[in-house]
């Protein structure tokens, strides 16, 4: 995550919202040597976040939007901001990364109520936004810890908001664990709360909520599974490549020795690893050097330089990596080369997922390939 701003703005959220509600306790916690603690263990842990930042100046806060997306503007924050919510809520609802598995009958739709798990996060953050601006007395154990649960949350999702490259499940599960925290919060103080009030019949009060709760979560297990094998049985695994990087896991595995394979995703390669078993000899992924302006020309050259090589490509609509291979056929175009598709590679359900390609020499036009192509001009003319 160093070359991201996730690190930095997680600390930050922490750091704020303590500062905001524990005032006190923070300034009288504010020695010299905490500090130098905090320092010293913040200098160890990030080193490589504070010293990419210093090489490249704060780069992590610039990484990822090369088009200067004004995130300030209302609008697009406001699109941002609900981009972020509903990702947070497919980890909180049982859908996966990319798929909805985990859902229930109906399709998760924004804000929805997916599973029973979901309503019960969602209810939680709503009690706790009532405790948060209740009168002190009403709620004094749960009140601090409450609001600071609820700025920790917020600030981070106005920073991922903020963030142009924080665009992922995996940003903004960093909030993940805080609606879980909430809700135990809740229900721990409920349930003191009531069995104070309840007197003697709390007990049987108590069982039967319980029972309740573990039916429920029973629930919510059962359609995940039934969802889940659903899925997979549609589509020969879970995830983009499903099926397909089965197939191409075999091609690989038999290919001649010595050609190398240059994959163009993170995501494809260390699946293909698994199913290799570790036998990843000949495999690499250039695409980062690829996607720097800087780098690609060098790195395409040393690419070409090798005919026999193969290229392991993610279609359009299956990933959003495809601007080192943009980059690559730009770079080879330039040098005389064009795409040659070896094998496509589809789901179980028949969706291509992704391609295994080679560079050829361009052929040489010829006097009926410019007259082909002057006449194509004249007709386009008239």
């Amino acid at each position: 995550m160093y070359n991201k701003a996730d690190f930095s703005w997680v600390l930050a959220a922490l750091i704020i919202a303590a500062a905001l509600v524990y005032r006190r306790e923070l300034w009288r916690a504010l020695t010299p040597r905490n500090l130098a603690t905090f320092a010293g263990s913040f200098a160890a842990g990030a080193g490589i976040f504070i010293a990419y930042n210093i090489r490249w100046p704060l780069i992590s806060f610039r990484d990822g939007n090369p088009d200067r997306i004004a995130w300030w503007r209302p609008e697009v924050l406001w699109v941002n901001l609900q981009e972020r919510a509903q990702m947070l809520f497919d980890l909180l609802n049982g859908t996966s990364m990319n798929h909805p598995i985990g859902i229930g009958p109906a399709n998760v739709r924004p804000f929805s109520f997916g599973t029973p798990m979901g309503a019960v996060v969602i209810g939680a953050v709503l009690v706790a936004l009532v405790i948060a601006v209740m009168p002190r007395q009403a709620a004094p154990r749960l009140q601090r810890p409450v609001r600071w649960m609820l700025l920790v949350m917020g600030l981070f999702f106005l920073c991922c908001a903020v963030t142009p490259a924080a665009r992922g499940h995996h940003h903004v599960i960093n909030i993940y664990p805080f609606p879980h925290i909430l809700v135990g919060a809740v229900l721990a103080e409920g349930i003191g709360a009531l069995a104070a009030r309840l007197g003697p019949i709390h007990r049987r009060g108590l069982r039967l909520a319980s029972r309740l709760v573990i039916a429920l979560l029973v629930a919510s297990n059962l359609l995940l599974l039934a969802n889940t094998d659903r899925m997979l049985e549609a589509t020969g695994g879970a995830g983009r490549w499903s099926g397909s990087v089965y197939a191409l896991a075999d091609d690989l595995r038999e290919r001649p020795t010595g050609v190398p394979v240059h994959i163009m995703d993170w995501s494809i390669i260390w699946r293909v690893a698994v199913l290799l078993e570790g036998r990843v000899d000949g495999l690499d992924e250039p695409w980062v050097s690829l996607t720097n302006p800087d780098t690609a020309p060098r790195t395409a050259q040393r690419l070409l330089a090798d005919p026999r090589a193969e290229y392991v490509v993610a279609l359009p609509g299956t990933v959003a990596f495809l601007a080192a291979w943009q980059a690559m056929q730009e770079q080879a175009l330039r040098r005389g080369y064009t795409v040659q598709v070896i094998e496509t590679y589809h789901q179980r359900d028949g969706t291509p997922t992704m391609q295994r390609c080679r560079f050829v020499r361009a052929p040489a036009r010829t006097d009926d390939t410019h007259r082909t192509a002057s006449l194509a001009r004249g007709a386009g003319a008239r």
